[in-house]
C-alpha cells in the first residue's frame, strides 16, 4: 500500500493547529450545558472494554505479520474504504460528527453493505440545538445507536437547520441506526488491534482540538505510524488521507464500532 505523502510529527504540527477549521475544546461547554443527555460522562459507562468482547491485544511483535498479511490481501480499511470521496466539513465545527460518520460508513462497507453518503449535521445538529459548535465523539455515537444517521441525499451534510428535520428524514433516520457496539480501547495497543482486525477508529487529539477517523497502523521509514482520514475534503493529503507519528498521533480518546456482523479480518 503507497502511504499517503501528508505525514504529521512535532516539525509541522503546529500548521495543523493554526489551520483555523478545528474547533476548540471550549466551545464544547454550550451543548454540555444545554444537551445534558448527550454529555460524554454519561455515554462512558456504555462503551465495552475489548475483553468484554472477547477481544485479545495484538501485541506489537505481530503487527508488522498483520501489515504485511492485509497489504497482500488488499484487506485493509484503507483499500477497502479508497474509492469513496471523504467527507468535507467544510468550515464547520463538526468535526466529532464527521469522524463517526466517516466510521460508520466504513462499518457499514465492511459489512458488505452498499455505501451511501450520511449527513454529519443531521446527528450533529439535533445535539446542539442546530448551532455550529463544538462537541464530543461520544455525543454522536450514542445520538447514531438511539436514533440514527439520514442519508446526504435527504439532509445535506453540512446543513446545520432544522428545517430538514421533517417526518420524512425521521422516517430514513430510522432506517440507519447503528444496531452495535461501541468499544472504548484504553491503550495505543488497544487501537492498534482493533484497526489491524479492521474495525475504524474515532480519534480524538487533544494538541489538534480536532477528531478524526483512524483506518491502520503502517511503517514507514521503519517507524509505526497511525494511517488516518480527515473531514476537510479530497484536496487535504491524498483523498483526505494521512499518516501521524505514533506519539503525535496517539489518542487522547478513542471509540471504535465493533459489530458480531462484521466479520473479524485475521
Amino acid at each position: 500500500m503507497r502511504l499517503p505523502s501528508l505525514h504529521i510529527d512535532d516539525s509541522n504540527a503546529h500548521l495543523m493547529v493554526g489551520d483555523g477549521r478545528a474547533v476548540s475544546w471550549n466551545e464544547r461547554i454550550y451543548y454540555l450545558s444545554c444537551r445534558q443527555e448527550y454529555a460524554q460522562p454519561a455515554l462512558k459507562a456504555e462503551r465495552l472494554k475489548l475483553k468484554d468482547v472477547g477481544i485479545q491485544v495484538i501485541p506489537p511483535s505481530k503487527w508488522e505479520e498483520y501489515i504485511s498479511a492485509q497489504e497482500q490481501a488488499k484487506a485493509s480499511l484503507a483499500d477497502l474504504f479508497a474509492k469513496y470521496p471523504p467527507l468535507d466539513q467544510d468550515g464547520t465545527n463538526y468535526c466529532w460528527v464527521n469522524a463517526v460518520t466517516h466510521c460508520v460508513e466504513i462499518a457499514r462497507v465492511r459489512a458488505g453493505l452498499k455505501w451511501i453518503r450520511l449527513s454529519p449535521a443531521s446527528v450533529g445538529g439535533p445535539i446542539t440545538g442546530y448551532r455550529n459548535v463544538g462537541g464530543w465523539p461520544d455525543a454522536a455515537c450514542k445520538y447514531a445507536a438511539e436514533h440514527g444517521f439520514v442519508p446526504a441525499h435527504f439532509w445535506p451534510e453540512n446543513a446545520i437547520s432544522s428545517r430538514y428535520d421533517t417526518p420524512e428524514t425521521r422516517a430514513e433516520r430510522a432506517k440507519y441506526k447503528i444496531e452495535t457496539y461501541w468499544l472504548d480501547p484504553e491503550s495505543p495497543e488497544e487501537c492498534a488491534t482493533l484497526l489491524l482486525l479492521g474495525f475504524p477508529l474515532v480519534a480524538a487529539l487533544n494538541w489538534w482540538s480536532h477528531a478524526v477517523t483512524y483506518l491502520g497502523v503502517a511503517k514507514r521509514e521503519g517507524e509505526y505510524v497511525w494511517l488516518a482520514l480527515n473531514s476537510w475534503g479530497a484536496d487535504y493529503g491524498d483523498n483526505g488521507r494521512f499518516t501521524l507519528e505514533w506519539r503525535k498521533g496517539t489518542p487522547d480518546d478513542a471509540t471504535a464500532i465493533y459489530s458480531p456482523r462484521i466479520a473479524v479480518w485475521r
